[in-house]
């Protein structure tokens, strides 16, 4: 029986199913991985996810670690490219008790716990999705933690949102976002952001959190305008049901939430 190729796919960093070819250990398409000593021995050199411990899977095309389960991606000190390292010059995230370990250090028992937690910094991104040559997509823009390890120079990219069991984005309530939306936003786009825009630079950040407040202003303009007034109690949430057009009704609340 032929061994399995012991390759790596480029585009997510999962594992090759093809058969190996010939007296290779690679297949015909991952033939030219031979000389990466970093997938060759990628099982004997483990890192481990700070936010749910599971094991991180090497991804050839961004040289870094991903997450199966939370999409998180580490970029190791060793190797890391030098227009990220302008992260550091960036504003420091406020929820400093959320740091998490850094997982390069964990694994070096020399290194104790306090030693090794990663600074937080506040970085925005912006992606736009579902472009083509018919439609102009949707812009989707937010503002994540990224952990650095002063340490050993590792990154660490959160992964950003919330989803569903589909792996599709909801907002604070669990109700789908509407547009396509799906887990991975640093992988698809971290190698596009670094060789095309620059985005870490803080010209650039500024610009992006100006617009990203501008939209929430407006939105947030918008929702007092069209939808009803009433807040939860619990939760603190403005309804998401239109106002009420009916004559008889009070005109700032929906059909549900009528002032008795």
């Amino acid at each position: 029986m032929a061994n399995r190729c012991i390759g790596i796919r480029e585009d997510n960093g999962d594992p090759c199913q093809r058969n190996a070819s010939g007296k290779s250990e690679f297949c015909y398409q991952h033939k030219d991985q031979e000389e990466n000593y970093l997938i060759r021995y990628a099982k004997d050199d483990i890192y481990c996810c700070p936010i749910d411990g599971g094991e991180l899977r090497y991804w050839p095309r961004g040289d870094a670690r991903l997450c199966r389960e939370c999409d998180g991606l580490l970029l190791n000190g060793k190797n890391i490219d030098p227009r990220i390292q302008c992260i550091v010059e960036l504003p420091k995230a406020e929820d400093e008790d959320e740091r998490i370990e850094c997982p390069t250090c964990k694994s070096d028992s020399n290194i104790s716990v306090d030693e090794n937690l990663m600074t937080d910094f506040s970085v925005e991104w912006t992606e736009l999705v579902g472009s083509g040559q018919w439609t102009t997509g949707q812009v989707f823009r937010g503002v994540t933690n990224v952990g650095y390890c002063e340490v050993c120079g590792s990154f660490w990219f959160n992964e950003i949102g919330k989803y569903d069991d589909k792996g599709k984005r909801v907002d604070d309530r669990g109700i789908r976002i509407k547009g396509i939306w799906a887990k991975g936003v640093w992988r698809r786009n971290i190698t596009t952001w670094l060789d095309t825009h620059g985005m870490f630079q803080q010209h650039n950040q500024w610009q992006m959190r100006q617009m990203r407040l501008e939209k929430i202003e407006s939105l947030s303009k918008r929702k007092i305008q069209i939808y009803c007034n009433h807040i939860d109690s619990a939760t603190g949430i403005q309804c998401g049901i239109r106002k009420s057009t009916k004559s008889t009704h009070d005109a700032d609340y929906c059909y549900k939430h009528q002032p008795k």
